[in-house]
């Protein structure tokens, strides 16, 4: 566990105040896989692709671009999970916290 946190505060300290769109698209991935494989996490899976809708179109991908680049980012962070599933449910959180309570709010992507 002392291994997840330090992994992901120093993941904190890299990410900038404002996450890019192409960060939160990312992100949304991350969460995505987070709401079905992590104990505990919830997340609105609708509002989360929404939200990764969103952001691919700000970033002017098409809808096949954003398709492939979802499924790519799902895959991945599958992958994250089986390799090492402490860690990556630990992410989701750190992920939450760079976004920001406000904006998480406004998002609408945290589960009832």
């Amino acid at each position: 566990m002392r291994a997840a946190l330090v992994a992901c505060s120093l993941l904190l300290s890299a990410l900038p105040a404002r996450a890019t769109d192409q960060q939160l698209f990312e992100w949304m991935a991350l969460l995505y896989v987070s709401n079905e494989e992590c104990i505990g996490q919830s997340y609105d899976a609708d509002r989360v692709t929404f939200t990764a809708q969103a952001a691919a179109i700000r970033l002017g991908w098409s809808d096949d671009k954003a398709a492939d680049a979802w499924a790519s980012a799902y895959q991945t962070n599958h992958a994250r999970f089986v390799e090492d599933k402490e860690l990556f449910c630990a992410m989701g959180p750190t992920y939450l916290a760079a976004i920001g309570p406000a904006a998480v709010k406004d998002l609408g992507i945290l589960g009832k």
